[in-house]
């Protein structure tokens, strides 16, 4: 896709529906070119495109291997950083598209797929500000105290999720409601992720089945941690969600 071509088109476009919908008459020919030639001068309707570089963003001195290596993240992100694959990338783009995952009734549904899973990269270096998200949000993990409260402001792609999220799981871990063999050891919520649209939140289900679904029929290792969405979409009864997402993961 050509920018300059598409802003191009994008101006012709607007100009054509401002002189057909708002249009003068042929009887005053004159006014009506004068108008045309009006929207048609170089910046009347776009002042662009713009190209604007996004400096690259510091990285820090960790990695996340290195902060479970630490103490500072719990041990059992290493079973997130070993987990098998799972999904084809046919099978990601489907998922993005479907929720939890393939319904019954999808041609993508078999087993005989490649998998993969997008996973947490253990040896890859932190950006400074999601080191220093980790850092104050899981260091003296059970003071609770309120000067922990935390604001990220960062670019789009700067990794802000894993600012809160990778702290979430930590805390989860640390205080689980299942245990390795999937028995209760605990009840209630532990985290509570709020966004302002569905899209959002059906989007951070998308990353949270890859980093930590599990489906004990597919060989997955059991992981002591559940999740769920509520949302307009969300279905009344088990039975219903199971209907609604049959592939859901066992978590």
């Amino acid at each position: 896709m050509n920018p300059i071509d598409v802003a191009n088109e994008l101006r012709n476009r607007y100009i054509s529906y401002l002189t057909t919908t708002f249009g003068l008459s042929e009887g005053v020919r004159q006014l009506r070119e004068r108008f045309l030639a009006l929207l048609s001068q170089r910046g009347q309707l776009l002042a662009g495109p713009f190209l604007e570089a996004t400096a690259p963003y510091v990285f820090g001195e960790n990695t996340l291997q290195g902060l479970v290596a630490s103490g500072l993240l719990h041990e059992g992100f290493r079973q997130l950083f070993e987990m098998g694959d799972t999904t084809s990338k046919v099978a990601r783009e489907e998922n993005t598209r479907r929720g939890f995952g393939l319904r019954r009734s999808s041609p993508l549904a078999t087993d005989n797929l490649p998998k993969r899973r997008e996973r947490f990269p253990a040896d890859r270096l932190l950006y400074r500000h999601q080191e220093q998200a980790i850092q104050r949000l899981c260091c003296d993990i059970a003071q609770h105290d309120l000067e922990r409260n935390t604001v990220v402001t960062s670019g789009t792609g700067s990794g802000k999720t894993e600012c809160f999220l990778i702290p979430a799981l930590d805390w989860v871990l640390r205080h689980p409601t299942r245990s390795q063999d999937g028995r209760t050891v605990g009840r209630g919520l532990r985290v509570l992720l709020v966004y302002p649209m569905n899209a959002l939140v059906n989007d951070q289900i998308r990353r949270l089945i890859h980093l930590v679904g599990c489906w004990r029929k597919r060989g997955d290792h059991f992981i002591p941690i559940t999740f769920a969405r509520y949302t307009s979409e969300t279905q009344g009864t088990r039975r219903e969600g199971l209907t609604h997402e049959p592939n859901a993961p066992d978590n």
